[in-house]
């Protein structure tokens, strides 16, 4: 499974984190998931809630708020947080006695993985994946994360858009992560499947073949902290009314407090 800390708040990256220590006891990693999928309902599910479901929200148990998510993510994807947060009930209840193996862990762990991805791809598959309109600035937006977390991202929304920009941001995330062969490979592909032109194959190619050269001078957030302060950069330049969603979601999971810095610019 994909070792990497998720996109998600940094408190539950924290307790993903100490999750995904094999050398600690199966008991208290299952204690440390479901503590993390509190802190993603309460600091991420219940932003992209409606209202009337906000207004019951002191009133839902942790099932209930995971249920709630329905409303915008995949049932699959939820379906398996509550796996993940059954398993973590069952060592509560059971204590050190509840016999949860590694393969629960891992299943656990894989699912709020797959959610943090969902996030992107279900925000793009309502409001598509453009710079007008409630996806307004999206692309750029998603620009700051790492290429490894965009590959996965337009990987998995490229099964419901197959636009050229989605397989362009798509080529450039996998040059931009040091996957040369799989970026020229991509754009291969895109074109024996016809997604894409000859024509658009052949720009696609330069284009690549040129940002390859200038690669070094590129801005690219290595990690989560490197994006935290490209995301700050790009905020001053996005206008107070273009602030919507997928910039809070993004903001969330950086650590950003939003409003703060376009108060700061406003």
């Amino acid at each position: 499974m994909n070792k990497e800390i998720p996109l998600i708040v940094p408190i539950a990256a924290s307790y993903f984190k100490k999750a995904m220590t094999s050398q600690n006891e199966t008991y208290y990693r299952s204690l440390d998931i479901r503590i993390c999928l509190e802190k993603i309902a309460n600091l991420m599910i219940y932003e992209f809630v409606e209202s009337h479901i906000k207004e019951k929200w002191g009133r839902y148990d942790l099932h209930e708020k995971l249920l709630a998510s329905k409303t915008f993510l995949n049932n699959k994807v939820v379906t398996d947080l509550i796996g993940a947060k059954k398993i973590g009930n069952k060592a509560v209840h059971e204590g050190l006695e509840a016999n949860i193996t590694e393969n629960n862990i891992e299943i656990s762990l894989e699912a709020v993985s797959n959610f943090s991805i969902e996030m992107f791809v279900s925000f793009f598959k309502v409001n598509g994946f453009h710079n007008n309109g409630p996806s307004k600035w999206a692309p750029t937006i998603l620009s700051v994360l790492p290429p490894k977390y965009r590959i996965q991202i337009l990987n998995k929304y490229l099964e419901y858009d197959k636009s050229y920009l989605v397989i362009r941001k798509l080529t450039m995330a996998y040059l931009k992560n040091g996957q040369d062969n799989e970026c020229f490979q991509f754009i291969e592909k895109s074109y024996s499947d016809n997604l894409i032109s000859r024509e658009e194959a052949e720009t696609l190619n330069y284009d690549m073949v040129s940002l390859k050269h200038s690669i070094k001078l590129l801005p690219i957030s290595g990690n989560l902290e490197k994006a935290k302060d490209n995301f700050q950069d790009l905020v001053k330049f996005i206008p107070v009314n273009d602030i919507n969603k997928f910039a809070l979601l993004v903001s969330m999971i950086l650590g950003i407090d939003l409003v703060a810095s376009t108060d700061s610019i406003s």
